[in-house]
């Protein structure tokens, strides 16, 4: 007759399973999740691959010295540079998303290649001033984030008020959705041109896109204002887009500051321009709203600041309508605009905006302008950054970043 196990000996290799289970399962799940990220490197690598691939076969692609493109996972596989059963992440068994960032690196005088789930890092487009429309075709249907920068208002340009600066552009935020093939126009603005007829007097030109021309006398040179930087679905300045038809087809604005005399001009404005200098026995310059330009000596009109015709004037920064220009004092700058219905999530910005408004709630009126005032004023102390969140010192500029085809 055989003897069984006592519950001792039981207990005691329960005890030793337990004890051997506690070793080992750490081990094991290390081992699987080191397998895990391998092949999850794996997968990255071939994402990479398969866009450096694509990348020859679309050379127009490729950023500019100090550009980004980016390429994303949608993209490779909509035009078969990848297969979609391919792109799971073997963490977590799901679809991979994001894009591969491509850059150009100067040190080394080479591409760079780097995989993001982040969907905000997939910038597509990248737009600095060159003074003209510039074109961008949509190579993926999905959500995108537009942001646009007006530009800064011009300084002083006579030898006895050299260090007063014009107003600064404003910055513009959205998200639209565009089918694939779609071609957008984006026009940067320009600060003053520094380009002056005349001599000892005569006209100072306003920065590209709408900005509005001074007029100096005895070679002191006034600010002429800073253009806007818009995006549109439209091609033209902004302008010209000044119909009901034409106006439903401006997707954003930024407006551009007021030009500088001998007082600190008007930045460049969100629902409202900011304000010239109030200098007293003056006329004040106003700022561009979403419905009418902005008065002054030379009232701003849709599209473009107040034009001078007549000495010791600056002139007013575009807008979606523009800001006056005025006679012994400084201008007022332009409008900006995310009045378009089809625009998400949108808000925008100015430096010592007046006035603040609620960002959350946003009606659109049947013309499509907004009735959203100027967000949150940038920091008193803000300093010339090339590029902030508030306001934009300097040319203009936009960014286009995917956001992927799911929101």
């Amino acid at each position: 007759m055989k003897k069984g196990f006592t519950l001792v000996e039981v207990l005691a290799v329960v005890v030793i399973l337990g004890l051997l289970v506690a070793i080992i399962a750490p081990v094991v799940n290390n081992l699987l999740g080191d397998s895990e990220d391998v092949l999850y490197d794996n997968q990255v690598d071939g994402i990479v691959k398969a866009t450096k691939k694509y990348m020859v076969e679309h050379s127009e692609l490729l950023p500019e010295e100090n550009g980004v493109n980016s390429i994303s996972i949608s993209e490779l596989i909509n035009n078969g540079a990848i297969d979609k059963d391919k792109v799971v992440n073997p963490k977590t068994k799901e679809e991979m998303n994001g894009c591969v960032v491509v850059s150009y690196n100067n040190d080394f005088n080479q591409y760079e290649y780097n995989y993001t789930s982040n969907q905000e890092d997939c910038i597509v487009g990248t737009f600095s001033f060159v003074g003209h429309e510039q074109v961008f075709i949509v190579r993926a249907s999905g959500y995108y984030k537009l942001e646009t920068w007006g530009a800064q208002g011009g300084a002083q340009g006579g030898a006895t008020y050299h260090s007063i600066t014009g107003g600064y552009g404003g910055y513009s935020t959205g998200i639209v959705y565009i089918n694939e093939n779609t071609k957008i126009y984006i026009n940067i603005g320009g600060t003053d041109q520094k380009i002056c007829e005349g001599s000892p007097s005569g006209t100072c030109y306003g920065g590209y896109n709408g900005g509005g021309n001074s007029h100096y006398q005895n070679n002191e040179k006034w600010g002429a204002g800073g253009g806007a930087t818009h995006i549109a679905l439209k091609t033209g300045l902004l302008s010209t887009l000044s119909n009901e038809n034409d106006i439903s087809k401006i997707l954003i604005v930024s407006g551009g500051g007021g030009g500088a005399y001998a007082f600190d001009s008007g930045s460049a404005g969100g629902y409202i321009g900011v304000k010239g200098y109030n200098r007293e026995g003056y006329t004040q310059a106003m700022g561009g709203t979403q419905t009418n330009g902005g008065t002054g000596t030379y009232a701003g009109i849709f599209g473009s600041g107040g034009n001078c015709s007549s000495s010791n004037c600056s002139g007013g920064g575009a807008g979606f309508y523009g800001g006056g220009g005025v006679n012994a004092t400084s201008a007022a700058g332009g409008s900006s605009y995310i009045g378009n219905p089809l625009l998400m999530n949108k808000s925008m910005y100015c430096y010592n905006c007046e006035e603040s408004g609620d960002t959350t709630t946003l009606t659109v009126s049947t013309t499509g302008t907004s009735n959203l005032k100027d967000t949150t004023n940038c920091p008193s102390g803000y300093s010339e950054n090339p590029v902030s969140k508030c306001a934009k010192a300097g040319n203009g500029y936009a960014r286009i970043t995917y956001l992927g085809d799911k929101m």
